[in-house]
């Protein structure tokens, strides 16, 4: 097993998870997305979570609910105030699912 490590940012309808092109191209966006609705701090916060990066073109980049992307792409990147950062966890090949 490894972990990411991603910078969030909670604003009144929605929270912010910034993660890295190297992620996005791992993993995609849809994986990652869920990987974050399902973290234990963004599900006690209950807001929906966007996700957002910068491409190889310096294109700042979001994913998530369609309304809530547009919403966000009106917050300049340059404003964000990183908090806390949240911890997923990712299997590794050969790595069992913990069964619940």
């Amino acid at each position: 097993m490894f972990t990411t490590s991603h910078g969030v940012a909670v604003y009144e309808k929605f929270i912010l998870v910034a993660v890295e092109m190297d992620d996005v191209e791992d993993f995609g966006e849809e994986e990652l997305w869920d990987a974050v609705e399902e973290n234990d701090w963004i599900l006690a916060q209950d807001k929906p979570s966007v996700l957002v990066y910068v491409d190889s073109n310096d294109d700042i980049n979001y994913y998530g609910d369609e309304d809530l992307v547009d919403e966000a792409a009106e917050v300049s990147y340059e404003d964000i105030a990183w908090g806390q950062p949240i911890t997923l966890e990712w299997l590794e090949e050969g790595d069992e699912e913990a069964e619940e």
